[in-house]
């Protein structure tokens, strides 16, 4: 009992000492060849659709928050885009399509403190409360539509118009008065609040990573640099898609219990050819050199519009807005997505 292992196993099967280690070896190594043939044979099975990315926008046209976990309201997710600016006199909605600058404008949100903590380069942090108390509304425009706001505190108005150098004012979305999502769209078919923020229409935009994938396959191809996700600004990105711009064919899916409809894809505009880091029309060639001087050109609208655009060729769709029917529940990282009903070929809405 006092032998080594190796040589009492040697005594016990007639064979050597060195016979029973290089034999303990390769079943040793059996082992770990059939675990990593197992992993190969795992990584090679086709995944389920998760959400790998959620981001919510505090203020329209400003900088987005990564979360992990996010509330459905029924605008959308919690705390997005329910502020906006405005032209000082003419109340109609202002984004970066006028001012670049407003991608360098970051949120935060200290639910602690029931602040939205607001920062910009060379400015000191304005404080806006997340909840306004103002009495009165001010008749503002989005997409010419007019909204009844909330106005915010005439120190965050200048603090606004300080960064930008334009008259704007700060206001918040009314939850009594919520924007209504395009009816053309959003059908007494499926039930649903069929309200929104102060989005471009819907409550939520839907991206697969996918689909970014091969956006930026034919970019390189074209010698553009890669562009991020922040480019397009959704709220939710999914992986493990079949191909990209799948996400267009969806009309019914699931997330973590709640019910959304992919209603119409979505056109995108001079937002995306603005990088987020510097708020400057930019991207760029292998030679770090811009190739978004001609408007007429710009990337990625221009390649977009040739791989993924109307027939037109006018119009370059990246993505879906999503509505959906119920209020309450929570999305994360992680979850899956399952698809419930797909659109009919030819019948997708655009």
């Amino acid at each position: 009992n006092h032998l080594p292992y190796t040589q009492r196993i040697a005594n016990m099967s007639g064979r050597s000492s060195k016979e029973v280690l290089l034999l303990s070896a390769v079943a040793a190594l059996g082992l770990v060849g059939a675990s990593l043939l197992v992993k190969n044979i795992m990584d090679s099975q086709p995944k389920g659709i998760v959400i790998s990315q959620l981001h919510i926008f505090p203020i329209k046209g400003c900088a987005g928050i990564p979360v992990q976990r996010a509330r459905i309201t029924a605008t959308g997710l919690e705390n997005d885009r329910q502020w906006m600016l405005v032209g000082a006199d003419s109340h109609r909605f202002v984004t970066q399509r006028q001012h670049g600058k407003m991608a360098l404008i970051t949120v935060q949100v200290d639910e602690n403190a029931r602040q939205l903590l607001v920062n910009a380069p060379g400015m000191e942090q304005l404080q806006v409360p997340l909840d306004n108390i103002a009495q009165e509304r001010v008749q503002c425009n989005l997409w010419g539509s007019d909204e009844l706001c909330l106005p915010e505190s005439a120190s965050a108005n200048a603090w606004f118009s300080t960064f930008l150098e334009a008259p704007v004012k700060l206001v918040k979305l009314d939850a009594q008065h919520a924007p209504q999502v395009d009816p053309r769209y959003w059908t007494d078919e499926f039930p649903g609040p069929k309200a929104t923020s102060f989005s471009d229409g819907y409550p939520f935009l839907l991206v697969s990573q996918e689909s970014l994938d091969q956006l930026n396959a034919t970019l390189h191809e074209r010698g553009v640099q890669p562009l991020p996700m922040t480019r397009f600004r959704p709220n939710i990105v999914v992986r493990n898609v079949t191909r990209g711009f799948e996400e267009d064919e969806w009309r019914t899916i699931n997330i973590a219990g709640t019910t959304f409809h992919p209603s119409k894809l979505c056109s995108r505009c001079k937002v995306t050819t603005i990088n987020p880091a510097t708020g400057e029309v930019w991207a760029e060639d292998t030679q770090g050199q811009n190739v978004n001087s001609d408007a007429a050109t710009a990337e990625p609208l221009f390649t977009l519009r040739q791989i993924h655009g109307s027939q037109d060729g006018r119009d370059a769709y990246f993505g879906q807005n999503l509505v959906h029917e119920s209020v309450g529940g929570h999305i994360s990282v992680g979850d899956n997505l399952s698809i419930l009903d797909r659109w009919p070929a030819g019948k997708i809405p655009s």
